[in-house]
């Protein structure tokens, strides 16, 4: 299956989805994908620069993307180049929303490689190994949907948790809350850097979400309620990338 961004009739469902990174990946997550391939004007993933370093070397196996992997990506924002409308970190997010959900994914220069060299040969390029533990089918759902109402942003702490422990989102992790949304709506999680780190829905609006920044449980309960949550998102309700 061959989808284009760019090719649609009809933008209004599109709007929000940004480019054909972020559509790739969701339609994969979509129909539950066994591989992913990414073409750039890249041979694929490198350690440094391949445009400033001529000594930067290819790697041809990412079995996880953590945090420094996505460092070799650029800064989140950085356009793409005269014929990709994402810049390489665009990319290796759409494809760690896929392999966290068990699909591979293959990233190559599209000049390059042709797809059968992927399936059957030795083509040139990064494989991203999915991940054993696949999501199950809510939480693929919140991860491929494309418009989130809002967003918080975490300290780096919080960050570190999520990655880790997989916990819940508590209001003392919160520093920052961008756009409104109401309790029920999928929200976004943004590192203080403009990382992407997960996604969920929100058990408090953003209104009480703002009154509640960086408090512990016991003063979410003396400020909301002690019928109120405790927490932003819940861990259940909770992907992380």
């Amino acid at each position: 299956m061959r989808l284009n961004e760019n090719d649609s009739l009809v933008v209004k469902e599109l709007n929000g989805i940004g480019d054909n990174d972020k559509l790739s990946s969701d339609v994969a997550l979509f129909f539950d994908a066994n591989l992913l391939v990414v073409f750039t004007d890249e041979d694929g993933l490198f350690d440094d620069n391949p445009k400033k370093n001529p000594k930067a070397r290819l790697l041809r196996f990412v079995t996880e993307i953590t945090p420094e992997i996505m460092a070799l990506t650029g800064k989140p924002g950085e356009s793409g180049s005269a014929v990709s409308t994402g810049g390489m970190r665009s990319k290796v997010e759409s494809i760690r929303a896929v392999v966290k959900s068990g699909c591979n994914a293959f990233l190559a220069n599209g000049m390059k490689v042709l797809l059968h060299e992927i399936i059957y040969g030795d083509a040139v390029g990064t494989l991203f190994i999915g991940s054993h533990k696949k999501l199950g089918n809510r939480k693929r759902w919140l991860s491929f949907v494309s418009t989130p109402s809002g967003s918080v942003v975490v300290d780096d702490g919080c960050a570190e948790a999520l990655r880790k422990k997989h916990s819940s989102l508590l209001p003392v992790g919160v520093v920052a809350v961008k756009k409104q949304f109401k309790a029920g709506d999928l929200i976004e999680v943004l590192s203080q850097q403009g990382e992407r780190l997960a996604r969920g829905i929100a058990q408090l609006d953003s209104a009480n979400v703002q009154l509640v920044l960086q408090k512990k449980t016991a003063q979410v309960h003396s400020i909301l309620g002690e019928d109120s949550s405790e927490e932003v998102i819940h861990k259940n309700d909770l992907v992380v990338f």
